[in-house]
């Protein structure tokens, strides 16, 4: 069970840091062109990451107790 939670865990945490990295790159090319896009949209991606990232932490928080509730 353990195992499988550190692999489901390990598995989200790498696609969000691909998404995130994408997202810059994103970001990098329309500064480049000039600002195009929306900033809004760009906002909100933003916003929805910073979510993302805290959940997957607190999920990581509460893998570790859960670690130590059951040795």
């Amino acid at each position: 069970m353990k195992n499988k939670i550190r692999s489901k865990v390990q598995i989200d945490l790498d696609k969000q840091q691909k998404e995130y990295y994408l997202h810059q790159q994103m970001k990098a090319i329309q500064e480049e062109l000039g600002g195009s896009g929306s900033h809004k949209e760009i906002e909100q991606m933003e916003v929805k990451q910073e979510r993302k990232s805290g959940i997957k932490k607190l999920v990581l928080h509460l893998t570790k107790n859960l670690k130590s509730y059951n040795e």
